[in-house]
């Protein structure tokens, strides 16, 4: 039994793979609660402003299949995997329209991690740089399958990532830090660009992690 059913948006939402699962776990009657983690992809066509968070349209998908409101949290700010752990469990998020606060990472608990079984990996790994071991059971389920091309691209971005963090374990704070300070998701303007210009972007300045943080490693 999970105390949480933590749902990680970017799901394709014509058929709702993650959703259904965490939808099947929660009517079974065995886990407590529903976060829902992910506000906009970093490559999205449409940014902040142009569309509704990920996760609160996932978050309203899944009260209307009858998940009660009160067991439903979701948070917006993240625009990766990463940060899907670093801001939840680094500083609950507070909705300003409702004033409703999410939990906090102690009453989160034990939670089951639900994502498709081509992230499940690089999810946990990045899972482990916020949150204990031991307080993960991943939980994957079938999507439809990746390009060998998104596969590259994304495991040369996935693999820069970890070692900029490699000396950080368990420690949202410090995840949420790099993020904020230096990922260029969180940096302004961007998503004003093109979605191809931030691609070749990403694959040039991740690489430039290894260069930046080669010597001591981020914070060190």
């Amino acid at each position: 039994m999970a105390d949480t059913l933590f749902l990680l948006s970017g799901e394709n939402e014509a058929t709702r793979p993650r959703s259904m699962e965490v939808l099947r776990q929660y009517q079974s009657g065995s886990h407590g609660i529903i976060m829902v983690s992910g506000g906009y992809g970093g490559l999205d066509k449409l940014g902040p402003g142009k569309t509704e968070p990920q996760s609160e349209r996932t978050a309203y998908w899944l009260m209307n299949q009858g998940v009660p409101q009160e067991n439903v949290f979701w948070d917006p700010r993240p625009l990766d995997t990463l940060g899907n752990f670093a801001f939840p469990f680094s500083e609950p998020y507070a909705d300003p329209a409702s004033g409703r606060t999410n939990p906090t990472s102690e009453e989160m608990g034990f939670m089951m991690l639900v994502t498709e079984d081509s992230h499940m990996k690089r999810a946990l790994e990045l899972a482990l740089k916020s949150v204990d071991s031991s307080k993960i059971y991943p939980q994957s389920v079938e999507g439809p399958p990746k390009s060998k091309l998104y596969d590259l691209l994304y495991g040369v971005y996935h693999s820069n990532l970890l070692f900029a963090l490699r000396d950080t374990e368990g420690d949202p704070e410090a995840s949420r830090e790099f993020l904020e300070t230096e990922h260029f998701y969180h940096a302004d303007g961007w998503f004003d660009k093109h979605p191809k210009q931030r691609l070749l972007e990403s694959m040039i300045r991740g690489t430039l992690w290894r260069a930046q943080f080669a010597r001591h490693g981020f914070g060190l």
